[in-house]
């Protein structure tokens, strides 16, 4: 019972993004390398993401970091747990 609401969760919330605008994504940052503080960083990436507005691999360069790839879509995070996880736990 618990796997067919956590399916239907998945579902919900697979539907309810709304598009944005991507000026964000495509404009040119202005910000240090983000490991530069000290602070351990990561940018996790889904093997099968069509949502981001540039290749993973090029915003994650943008802020000076290397993809981690996971698998799954844009919302592995729900979809993926364990992966997403795993890999967040790795940096």
């Amino acid at each position: 019972m618990l796997v067919v609401a956590l399916a239907q969760a998945q579902d919900l919330i697979f539907e309810l993004p709304a598009p944005q605008p991507g000026a964000y994504f495509t404009d040119a940052l202005m910000v240090d390398d983000v490991s530069t503080p000290g602070v351990k960083s990561a940018y996790v990436l889904s093997e099968n993401d069509r949502a981001p507005a540039r290749p993973g691999a090029e915003s994650a360069a943008r802020i000076g970091l290397t993809p981690v790839l996971v698998p799954g879509g844009h919302q592995a995070v729900l979809t993926r747990p364990d992966e997403v996880t795993r890999a967040l736990l790795g940096v």
